[in-house]
């Protein structure tokens, strides 16, 4: 809601019996409690991010409704011993390149007081999509930054590399662009027609169904969108198949609509079609839910490699056996070639046939794809030597225990070697912990998860084991995923709208902080605000002033 809207809200409050004064009714008063709530959660912010060793940032870009290039800035820290990702900042380029950039990400801490020298002390990771002008070697974001930060780890999202890698897979296939070119035309029929979407409605009203309107394809997460695509038009299989025929025989739709109809319905009711739609939502099924493990807050590398891996057998068991939507349509189709009293056309054993070797090449090709996306979890030194914090493969024998993770400790100490030193961790000690933590726990939280077992281990002050620790906390930090960046622009667009495309970008910066991170209404304490704005006008406050006519 604008500010505007204040005065009016109050007014119904008080037809309600609220007390609230009478002076502070107006937009101006609004914006000032609005700010002080968002000083409170800056502050906040600033006093956990002093008592954390490190953290890490993120950043992504985009443009307002006031067509201004904003740069949204998290940060990646421990509070608690839990991850936490929070909101830092958002501020307006100057310039689109990357020194544009680094100068928003030193205006966003000067934003919540945080100077230069303080921040670049204390940040480990750089997380940003995959554009070169974040991550590109020579002038990108994370080189300038490492000039100044040796020891920076800049990581590309993987949420996003997910995405990249199952398109490369198979955007060469041509009957995923015939299966997108459909899908397109059954969203657009229906988009830009009234008459064509109240007429199916009234079909499946026949057929005593209920339909979804078709869903469009294109979208920022690309699996996601084109998986709700696919189950919509299963869904609804016969009353749009039923409708693209009704459309036909009655010739009283446009040239173009009874064209797109005819294109449709042959491809509907085609049996090695039909088989592919429901081969590639269960692919897609799978790989969506790998894209949301990636896109959690909590998200670390343990998570990204075990997610990984489990979603890889899993796209290889498709390959001996179907997955769940094929083996439900195999069964729908074994004795006759109907499918929600639709028939299907074509050579069915031939088909079978044929689609066997497709299916297999299919799902070679993915894993191949997201294995070579993927790479870098094991060609990057510092994330291969971060997997040793994973107590879920270390070795069951004590023999090999004893010397498991030595070498890559040795490379993480090296690396972090003057960050570590500064936060007063001896390096020597921290070798001859990290045994000790080893056997404790072996025998004590061998069946704890991966984040419980950490989140316990930093709250616990009697455990002698500070130096190994601070190593931990670095890899705990890493940003794997910017996830939080896109859904914090989503916010913004909610926030500012066309209808408020002249808000200020302290007055958005303010309102994000609260939409984002603020607490629930239930849990919203008022008094710390309530105290910081009385005490923070010029003169003293006033709330029963009432000014005469």
């Amino acid at each position: 809601l604008p500010f505007a809207k204040f005065p009016k809200l109050c007014m119904l409050h008080v037809k309600n019996s609220v007390e609230l004064g009478h002076t502070y009714f107006n937009d101006h008063a609004c914006r000032n409690f609005v700010d002080v709530i968002a000083d409170v959660m800056k502050d906040g912010l600033l006093s956990e991010l002093q008592a954390g060793r490190f953290f890490s940032l993120m950043c992504d870009g985009s443009t307002d409704s006031a067509t201004i290039e904003q740069e949204l800035v998290y940060v990646r820290y421990l509070g608690n011993g839990a991850v936490r990702n929070k909101f830092l900042s958002i501020q307006s380029v100057t310039s689109s390149n990357a020194l544009g950039i680094c100068s928003s990400l030193h205006a966003a801490f000067e934003h919540v007081n945080l100077s230069a020298s303080e921040w670049k002390r204390r940040v480990v990771g750089f997380g940003a999509d995959g554009a070169s002008v974040m991550l590109g070697r020579s002038g990108g974001v994370a080189a300038l930054l490492k000039e100044q930060i040796l020891h920076l780890v800049e990581i590309h999202c993987v949420a996003h590399r997910l995405e990249l890698g199952i398109l490369d897979a198979i955007k060469q296939e041509k009957m995923l662009s015939d299966l997108k070119e459909t899908l397109q035309s059954i969203y657009k029929h229906y988009y830009y027609s009234p008459k064509a979407l109240r007429e199916l409605r009234e079909v499946a009203q026949a057929l005593e169904q209920k339909v979804l309107k078709p869903v469009n394809i294109l979208g920022t997460r690309w699996i996601s969108h084109l998986c709700n695509a696919l189950e919509v038009l299963l869904r609804d299989f016969q009353p749009i198949v039923v409708h693209f025929q009704h459309t036909i025989e009655a010739r009283s739709s446009s040239a173009v609509m009874q064209g797109r109809a005819r294109l449709v319905s042959r491809y509907l009711q085609n049996f090695k079609n039909v088989q592919f739609i429901h081969f590639l939502l269960d692919v897609l099924e799978e790989c969506s839910k790998l894209s949301k493990v990636f896109q959690r807050d909590g998200t670390t590398l343990t998570t990204v490699r075990t997610a990984l891996e489990r979603s890889e057998l899993a796209l290889h068991a498709m390959i001996s056996r179907p997955g769940e939507h094929l083996q439900s349509f195999l069964e729908k189709c074994s004795t006759g070639g109907t499918l929600q009293g639709v028939e299907l056309h074509g050579d069915r054993e031939t088909d079978m046939r044929l689609f066997m070797s497709h299916k297999s090449r299919i799902i070679e090709t993915i894993v191949q794809y997201l294995t070579s996306r993927f790479s870098n979890l094991d060609t990057n030194m510092i994330l291969k030597a971060g997997s040793i914090f994973d107590h879920k493969v270390w070795p069951q024998s004590r023999a090999d225990l004893a010397t498991y993770g030595e070498e890559e400790l040795r490379f993480l100490l090296k690396h972090f070697c003057a960050l570590l030193e500064r936060n007063g961790c001896d390096l020597n000690m921290a070798a001859e912990e990290w045994l000790s933590m080893k056997v404790y726990i072996d025998n004590n939280f061998r069946m704890l998860q991966h984040s419980a077992l950490w989140e316990r281990m930093l709250n616990d002050s009697s455990l002698q084991y500070r130096n190994i620790l601070m190593v931990v906390q670095i890899i705990l930090v890493l940003p794997m995923s910017t996830a939080s960046c896109e859904r914090g622009f989503s916010t913004m667009k909610r926030v500012k709208s066309d209808w408020r495309s002249c808000l200020s970008n302290a007055g958005l910066d303010s309102l994000l902080r609260i939409a984002i991170d603020g607490q629930n209404i239930d849990d919203f304490d008022a008094s710390i605000a309530l105290e910081r704005w009385w005490s923070s006008g010029e003169r003293e406050r006033r709330p029963e002033f009432q000014r005469l006519n």
